[in-house]
């Protein structure tokens, strides 16, 4: 499945439970999900076999999530506009895996909720199967990270890092 086909499937959202009306999406994180899963039993024989299926040489890639207050929002973006200005075609490969995914998080004392509201930012992109072979445009992502981790105080999610 490629991500024009997604996308024009709007990820698998609805905005009432049958149909897609158009973004905003808005809901609660329980009653969020999107795009589907895979069959991966032995009887499908691969037939449903989604890009991320180990038994098939599919996508690969890096996903880098973190976390950055709302109050820190605006100057990080700021920042990465800085950074896309730099170098404008740098960013481009992003595309082809959703671009970077921005998702409002609000502020929740539960165990393992946000202290405050927040905003995720979900960075997706392209990884080769070789290991020694550098990310499509690694620095600029890297850096991206580095800025929101580090200059934002940024938390990275709690599957990672």
């Amino acid at each position: 499945m490629t991500i024009s086909a997604l996308s024009t499937a709007c990820y698998g959202l609805t905005n009432n439970g049958i149909h897609f009306t158009g973004y905003p999406v808005i809901g609660f994180q329980n009653k969020l999900q999107s795009s589907g899963s895979c069959l991966d039993s032995n009887e499908d024989n691969l037939t449903t076999a989604c890009a991320w299926d180990s038994r098939v040489r599919g996508s690969f890639f890096q996903q880098s999530t973190f976390t950055i207050a709302l109050s820190k929002v605006k100057d990080f973006i700021i920042d990465v506009q800085k950074l896309r200005d730099m170098d404008p075609n740098a960013l481009c490969g992003l595309d082809l895996y959703g671009g970077i995914l921005i998702r409002y998080v609000k502020g929740s004392t539960a165990f393992m909720g946000e202290q405050e509201d927040s905003v995720d930012f979900d960075i997706t992109c392209y990884r080769s199967h070789d290991p020694m072979s550098p990310r499509l445009d690694e620095d600029v992502l890297e850096e991206i990270e580095q800025m929101g981790l580090f200059q934002y105080g940024g938390l990275p999610h709690w599957g990672e890092g």
